[in-house]
């Protein structure tokens, strides 16, 4: 197939929620961020100084997002019904954590962090490092 590519054989409901996750909650997150970004650093150019492999990485893909065209990207957030219920549960999790630690609550980070991380599983975990590493080394 076309560079490399896959075809994987699926039902229309999966389908919609895998692209509920690599789609609507992706391109929400970014677009989040970039909200963020513009009304709180005005200059992203001096978050380059600053930012740590991870960060690095999520400014690229929140940069390749908005290089894309708005009218598409607002019919996928619009088109994919199993989108609002990721976005939401998204947002459910990131306030309950948010407010955590306002309230100083560390542990709750930490729990959720070990809990996602005892789920996933240690062969994904570490899969993802290293492809995460191989990304790193070619943004050095």
């Amino acid at each position: 197939y076309k560079y490399g590519a896959k075809i994987t054989h699926t039902t229309p409901e999966n389908h919609d929620k895998q692209m509920a996750w690599h789609q609507n909650l992706e391109h929400f997150t970014k677009i989040v961020l970039a909200q963020v970004l513009r009304t709180h650093f005005h200059d992203p150019t001096e978050l380059d100084s600053y930012s740590s492999p991870n960060s690095r990485t999520s400014l690229i893909t929140m940069g390749r997002i908005l290089n894309a065209d708005p009218e598409l990207y607002s019919e996928i957030q619009a088109y994919n019904l199993q989108g609002p219920a990721l976005i939401q549960a998204y947002c459910e999790a990131a306030q309950a954590l948010g407010q955590a630690l306002a309230a100083g609550d560390v542990a709750l980070f930490a729990t959720s962090m070990t809990a996602s991380a005892v789920a996933l599983g240690p062969t994904y975990l570490a899969d993802m490092l290293q492809k995460s590493q191989a990304l790193q080394r070619q943004l050095v």
